[in-house]
């Protein structure tokens, strides 16, 4: 969660632009720069680790029996809400993952009210 909080610190205060080529940054792109966070750790990340369903963008271990998937999304992704909702328990059952934590991504106040809507709905 640290390396997640200072991912965001660093996206929110010195980027100040979130975009390529005058384009709001994609998730595939947010997961590469989000390789740069984990520089250095004990743990071990691996990105779009796939054990069954579809790739989960990381799976972060201390061994075989403490493993945590990652997921980061754009609030702008059409299904969001049918992936909070679903995802997460997939993921957790085909990667014997511990905990899933979900990365969202907002560009515009539109987007963090979309956001919000689908968290409160969700009752998360």
């Amino acid at each position: 969660m640290a390396r997640i909080d200072f991912f965001k610190m660093t996206l929110e205060s010195n980027s100040k632009d979130l975009y390529l080529k005058g384009k709001p940054l994609q998730e595939n792109q947010l997961g590469l720069m989000f390789k740069n966070v984990t520089y250095g750790s004990l743990f071990d990340y691996n990105s779009q680790v796939n054990n069954g369903r579809g790739p989960i963008d990381f799976i972060i271990s201390y061994g075989s029996q403490d493993k945590t998937g990652l997921e980061l999304k754009r609030a702008k992704n059409s299904k969001l809400k049918k992936n909070l909702l679903n995802q997460g328990k997939i993921y957790q059952n085909d990667g014997n993952l511990k905990h899933v934590i979900k990365v969202i991504f907002f560009f515009s106040d539109d987007e963090l009210g979309k956001v919000n809507r689908i968290l409160k709905e969700l009752n998360k």
